[in-house]
């Protein structure tokens, strides 16, 4: 048997926006959609057969906060290359992480005009080779038997493109927000996983969870740098190449991460701003600390207001304590059935 191969491009959390997040420099808008035209010249210069998104290709979940010029802008750069695009939307193209406001978004438009296509039991055949994508809508808490593979019979690899935190080890984000184990997915039983949602980098990896089936996980995070995050700071976005051979030995997947071109970080991003508000940062959670201290003592809103005035000598922090204080007390008011600015 001659060899055969399929060959796509995965990147992911994409981010397109029209103004600048508070921390960049430049035209983020259009660093966006360079590093998009890059990914497309990266697809076609290595022939691949489709290319596929792991999701938030777009950052606002309010359609009106995208112009048709942009969707315009972004349908033409996937339409240079003639092969399929397929994407997971992703929590930011949705309102309310809601798949039926899919329709209203940019996203949707896309998809309407089949410029992208949907990665939902979706089978891709050349040759010799039949491989299986599917994908859910995203979930803030999944239920990963909803992932299982059902995957026809006759299918060479199965792929779930998933919009989920997730990696090597697993574990937890802010505390409470969990973050799925390469071993977790691995039960779902499909081939390759093709991650989005983390913007941090954790390569393209093959494991054997199960020994002979070796499982791979594309988890190359986020296109976009659009904070002041250190792993922001430090992480060169890429792509990550995935090639199905298949010959006399059988079926195998192998993958290339590959980077983008992208500006320095002193070009991209502005960090005199970024310096400042750390400092801010450690002087509200130090003012936060004193308060929640120094009011155990303090026993209505009078005295918790004026206990406020002595805590700092910034009367915009004052005044926007005070502003909180006073907002919770109205709201506790009209939930025990009181009258607002009866506190």
């Amino acid at each position: 048997m001659k060899k055969e191969q399929i060959k796509f491009l995965h990147y992911t959390d994409v981010h397109i926006r029209e103004t600048n997040p508070p921390s960049r420099l430049g035209d983020y808008r259009q660093d966006i959609l360079d590093k998009m035209t890059q990914i497309m010249e990266i697809a076609k210069d290595r022939q691949v057969d489709f290319t596929t998104c792991g999701g938030d290709l777009f950052d606002p979940k309010k359609p009106m906060a995208i112009k048709h010029a942009t969707v315009i802008e972004v349908a033409s750069i996937y339409q240079k290359i003639g092969v399929p695009h397929f994407i997971v939307p992703g929590n930011h193209d949705l309102q309310g992480d809601r798949m039926e406001s899919l329709q209203e978004q940019p996203l949707g438009v896309l998809l309407e005009t089949n410029v992208l296509r949907q990665m939902t039991d979706q089978v891709f055949v050349k040759g010799k080779i039949k491989i299986q994508m599917f994908s859910n809508p995203f979930d803030e808490e999944p239920d990963l038997s909803l992932y299982t593979n059902k995957s026809e019979k006759d299918i060479d690899v199965s792929i779930l493109g998933i919009h989920i935190y997730s990696s090597p080890k697993g574990g937890s984000l802010w505390g409470n927000t969990k973050v799925f184990s390469y071993k977790e997915l691995a039960g779902t039983g499909h081939d390759v996983y093709l991650l989005g949602h983390y913007h941090a980098d954790n390569g393209a990896v093959t494991e054997e969870f199960t020994k002979g089936t070796p499982q791979t996980f594309v988890n190359v995070g986020s296109v976009s740098r659009g904070d002041y995050g250190d792993e922001n700071l430090k992480r060169n976005p890429k792509v990550c190449l995935i090639t199905v051979t298949k010959d006399a030995d059988g079926v195998r997947v192998s993958t290339e991460e590959i980077l983008l071109k992208v500006k320095g970080v002193k070009e991209a991003f502005n960090l005199e701003k970024k310096e400042t508000l750390a400092k801010q940062k450690v002087e509200t959670e130090q003012f936060v600390s004193h308060l929640q201290e120094s009011s155990k003592v303090v026993k209505d809103t009078d005295d918790i207001n004026e206990h406020v005035v002595t805590l700092s000598d910034s009367k915009e922090v004052r005044d926007k304590v005070l502003y909180f204080i006073n907002l919770a007390h109205e709201e506790l008011a009209l939930k025990k059935g009181g009258k607002k600015g009866a506190v």
